[in-house]
């Protein structure tokens, strides 16, 4: 098991966090259509909760070799 220094895994998760942000200030103030704009800000705060996702399932179904 490896370990990681909590504080580096806070500021990484802080980086996401405001990258996440910005590119939702960035789709906001975009000249697209207000539809365009829905479908973007969904994904982009979809993204997240399918990191965790993908790491869950990551855990669970580790391949033993």
């Amino acid at each position: 098991m490896t370990l990681v220094d909590s504080g580096l895994v806070n500021f990484f998760i802080g980086c996401y966090i405001l990258i996440i942000l910005f590119l939702c200030i960035v789709v906001l103030r975009s000249q697209n259509s207000f539809r365009d704009k829905v479908i973007w800000l969904v994904l982009l705060l979809f993204l997240p909760v399918l990191g965790v996702f993908f790491y869950i399932m990551s855990i669970t179904f580790k391949i033993k070799v």
